[in-house]
């Protein structure tokens, strides 16, 4: 997974990049909010199905299967922000602090 303000785990990612690449999409930022986006939509689907909750009576199939769809996307695991080039790569400056912007 390419190293963006979004991917880094913590200062880890200086020197032992190489070694914490793989828990990169679990640990990270990034991978906070893709698995919180995954819970969310799982979770308001659960409660749109739940007959005791009177403010989500009546949700249509479609909508349930859009979430399903998020829910399903936010495992792939791949965000727009990791399709751009170069230009949204950080790059290390003094103390290996990551900016944004062109190296």
């Amino acid at each position: 997974m390419p190293l963006s303000s979004l991917t880094a785990i913590s200062p880890v990612d200086g020197r032992y990049a190489d070694k914490c690449d793989a828990l990169r999409p679990i640990f990270s930022e990034y991978g906070l909010i893709r698995h919180r986006i995954k819970v969310e939509a799982l979770w308001l689907k659960a409660l749109a199905q739940e007959p005791g909750i009177v403010e989500l009576r009546g949700v249509p199939p479609e909508a349930l299967a859009v979430l399903d769809q998020i829910a399903a996307r936010s495992r792939r695991g791949r965000s727009r922000s990791q399709s751009h080039g170069k230009e949204n790569q950080p790059r290390r400056q003094g103390g290996g602090v990551l900016r944004q912007g062109a190296a």
